[in-house]
C-alpha cells in the first residue's frame, strides 16, 4: 500500500499554477532573448553581403590583372534603364575602355560573370566617389544600354582607378516596386577599398 501511494506521488500531475508559471519564465526568456537573436540574423546577412562583394571585387581586379585591361565593377542605382526592382540588390564585373580623357565606355561582360543579387534583405545603400561608364549593354535585363554612375574600376596593375577612396555601404532593406525602404538605419556595413593595391576593408556600425 505504501508503495503504490509513492507511485501516485510520483505520478501526480502539475497544477494549473505551476503550468502557468512556466509559461511566464518561458514568456520572459523568449522576451530576453529574441531580439538579441533578430540582431545576429540580420547582422549574418549584412556580412553575408560584403564578404560576397568583396569577394567578386578580387576576381574583377584579377581580371585586370591576367588580361591587361580596365575591368569594372558596375553598382546600378538611380542610373535609367534599368527594370525596377533591379537597382540596388544587383552588380555585375565588365571591360571597359578608357578614352584619352580620362572617361570610360563599356567594352564587354567579363565571360561567365552575370548578375549577381545581394543576400535577401540587404541593399547596396551608397557608393561614395565611384567613376561612371558609359554604353553600358544591358539588354539581357531590358533594352539599350544605359549609364551606370556607380563603378570601381581596376587598372591592369590591379590599383583602382577612382580619383578618391571609394566606400561601398550596405544596408537591410526592402523593396516594392521602384520604392527601396530602408528597415534598419543604424545597422550598416561598409567596405573602403584601398586604391593602390585594389583590396577590400570591412567595417560594421551597429546601434
Amino acid at each position: 500500500m505504501k508503495r503504490n501511494k509513492i507511485f501516485r506521488f510520483l505520478r501526480a500531475p502539475y497544477t494549473l499554477v505551476e503550468m502557468l508559471v512556466v509559461m511566464a519564465i518561458v514568456a520572459t526568456i523568449l522576451g530576453i532573448g529574441l531580439p538579441a537573436f533578430e540582431k545576429m540574423v540580420k547582422g549574418q546577412g549584412l556580412d553575408a553581403a560584403i564578404r560576397q562583394v568583396g569577394g567578386k571585387l578580387g576576381v574583377a581586379r584579377a581580371y585586370a590583372i591576367s588580361s591587361n585591361r580596365y575591368v569594372a565593377v558596375f553598382f546600378p542605382q538611380t542610373d535609367a534603364g534599368f527594370p525596377s526592382g533591379f537597382p540596388y540588390f544587383q552588380y555585375r564585373i565588365g571591360y571597359v575602355t578608357k578614352a584619352v580623357a580620362g572617361t570610360y565606355s563599356f567594352s564587354s561582360w567579363a565571360e561567365g560573370e552575370d548578375w549577381q543579387q545581394l543576400p535577401t534583405g540587404v541593399a547596396i545603400n551608397s557608393v561614395t566617389n565611384p567613376i561612371s561608364v558609359s554604353s553600358v549593354k544591358i539588354d539581357d535585363i531590358a533594352s539599350g544600354t544605359a549609364t551606370v554612375a556607380n563603378s570601381l574600376i581596376f587598372s591592369p596593375y590591379g590599383s583602382l582607378q577612382n580619383t578618391t577612396v571609394p566606400v561601398l555601404s550596405f544596408q537591410e532593406a526592402k523593396i516594392d516596386g521602384t520604392t527601396v525602404t530602408q528597415m534598419n538605419t543604424s545597422n550598416i556595413a561598409s567596405i573602403t577599398m584601398n586604391l593602390f593595391t585594389g583590396r577590400p576593408a570591412y567595417s560594421y556600425e551597429q546601434n
